[in-house]
């Protein structure tokens, strides 16, 4: 604005700046706490490009457009799971790619994710109907079959002819293919009542219907019978004629991504992992049982652990979902867990560590969880206050698995490739993998290291962190597996 202003020289590059909320109010410093932690993990992530398979290819990631439900895709405990994840997950690795999930919470969400470019596919049982189609949404081949059904509470009767659905209440979401079955019943001469309801889903309308808030829905036979294993207040009523066809969709831009997952369709379809993975999750009924159990919801324990991880997240500033992604990725919530280098407890400390913060037991979970998060903390401080809060988590949780001196040896191989030693993922993280190569350990002052683990470790508890937030949150965001 003024000609005779001139900007000095950068006396302190980043200054920390926060909220404050009084001592007394806890809860809300934890929520700021957590609040701002994901924001920042989250954007750290965040794209919008419309890709094509050379893009997708030179980039290494697939973003995945899905939705959180018992089929497609969910987290139970520590791990991503879900029968289109596990199929695309497949797929991508048979290329060499990572798969980047974008959760969204309905149809019309999901095909806008595909619109503006914020992932490259739909893998969320998306059923091809003629107005899709007629809306320019393109379709791989279907990679599953499957029937719509009525569903009613588990003391309905069964339905005799589709005529009974005669001045019934059938509730749907209005962007679900369910809602052209319906009004097509409609034009065929039977009076049945449609009732659109925005923003639910399958699961959350059978909820409804065996609560007897609502007469019926409609749900996908593969779903139904999922739902059925594990539950037994619910019974199909009726199965509509025709089966319906499953596939992932993608724009009508797409060419050579849509040749890629035909091509891995035709070769896996029906195929000895396609069979494994459909029976583990519509057929085993233990398995889903044990799922279901565990699966990470909002409102549900993550772990038996998670009320230490909030107690020592608020007293060292972490989001607590932070700390229990990292406590599976160290030991699957097991307090008695040793590794082969000594460390020990839910967050495997070495004894010598915890006694370093005035701990002498990691295995007492209380213990182990206050080591483990004074030392992360600890990390975190030692790097550049410059550092973005997301890459200060990082660069942490890298030091934390392979040490602080071989990360600051990365950080300064990175800046000698030319590559920015304050970014972790696609910077340092490729140097940390040169570091197990005998020409640039020998350069380092730390020497060698196995450079794979902390990639792979900051890699996984970021994305399961993104998916303790996305399903412990009302609103879905993305993540990376």
């Amino acid at each position: 604005t003024f000609d005779q202003v001139r900007k000095g020289p950068v006396v302190n590059p980043r200054r920390r700046i926060a909220w404050a909320v009084r001592s007394d109010n806890p809860e809300l410093r934890a929520a700021v706490n957590e609040f701002l932690v994901s924001h920042r993990v989250r954007t750290s992530v965040r794209s919008e490009e419309r890709r094509d398979w050379a893009a997708i290819n030179k980039d290494g990631v697939l973003r995945v457009i899905t939705s959180n439900n018992p089929a497609s895709y969910f987290l139970w405990r520590g791990e991503l799971m879900g029968f289109d994840y596990d199929l695309i997950r497949h797929f991508a690795r048979q290329h060499d790619l990572r798969v980047r999930m974008v959760v969204r919470d309905s149809a019309s969400q999901m095909f806008d994710a595909l619109q503006t470019g914020a992932g490259d596919v739909i893998a969320g049982a998306m059923t091809i109907t003629e107005r899709r189609k007629a809306e320019g949404w393109r379709f791989s081949n279907r990679y599953l079959e499957v029937h719509e059904q009525i569903i009613g509470d588990a003391d309905d009767e069964p339905f005799e002819s589709v005529q009974e659905l005669a001045g019934r209440t059938v509730v749907v979401a209005p962007d679900s293919a369910f809602m052209d079955t319906l009004e097509e019943l409609r034009e065929q001469g039977i009076d049945v009542r449609i009732e659109p309801r925005e923003g639910a889903t399958t699961e959350m309308l059978i909820q409804d219907v065996v609560d007897g808030a609502i007469d019926l829905t409609v749900a996908d036979s593969h779903v139904a019978a999922l739902e059925s294993t594990y539950r037994e207040d619910l019974r199909p009523l009726w199965t509509l004629e025709g089966s319906r066809d499953i596939a992932w969709v993608l724009r009508d831009d797409q060419d050579q991504l849509v040749e890629k997952l035909n091509a891995y369709i035709n070769r896996n379809y029906r195929g000895l992992f396609y069979n494994v993975t459909f029976n583990r999750y519509f057929k085993e009924s233990k398995t889903i049982r044990i799922h279901e159990e565990y699966r990470v919801e909002a409102g549900k324990e993550i772990s038996p652990y998670d009320d230490l991880a909030k107690e020592y997240a608020l007293k060292y500033g972490f989001d607590w979902r932070l700390l229990v992604s990292q406590m599976y990725q160290e030991s699957k919530f097991n307090p008695d867990a040793v590794s082969f280098a000594g460390a020990q407890g839910l967050m495997q400390v070495m004894p010598r560590t915890a006694r370093q913060f005035g701990f002498d037991n990691p295995h007492d979970p209380e213990q182990g969880v206050a080591a483990g998060s004074a030392y992360l903390e600890w990390l975190e401080e030692r790097f550049p206050q410059r550092l973005g809060m997301a890459e200060k988590i990082y660069f942490g949780l890298a030091a934390y698995n392979a040490g602080h001196g071989h990360v600051e040896d990365a950080r300064r191989l990175a800046q000698r490739l030319g590559k920015n030693p304050d970014l972790w993922f696609g910077h340092v993280e490729e140097a940390m993998l040169l570091l197990s190569q005998p020409r640039y350990a020998r350069q380092a002052r730390f020497g060698y290291v196995r450079g794979s683990e902390p990639v792979k470790y900051v890699r996984e508890i970021r994305n399961r962190y993104l998916g303790y937030v996305q399903f412990t949150e009302e609103h879905n965001i993305s993540a990376e597996p």
